[in-house]
């Protein structure tokens, strides 16, 4: 059950950080990007280390 629980949320982290990259793309400001993540699955710092 563990094992399911981590591969859904390694699939959600990588959602949230396709949309960052997008959002990039789109030249969203950081502060846009930040309240536009769910934060559930990835972190401030994760999300700066992608901008």
């Amino acid at each position: 059950m563990a094992e399911t629980n981590q591969l859904l949320i390694n699939y959600y982290k990588k959602e949230e950080m396709k949309k960052v990259k997008k959002m990039m793309e789109e030249k969203l400001e950081v502060e846009e990007i930040l309240k536009s993540v769910n934060m559930e699955w990835i972190s401030k710092e994760e999300v700066l280390n992608i901008v």
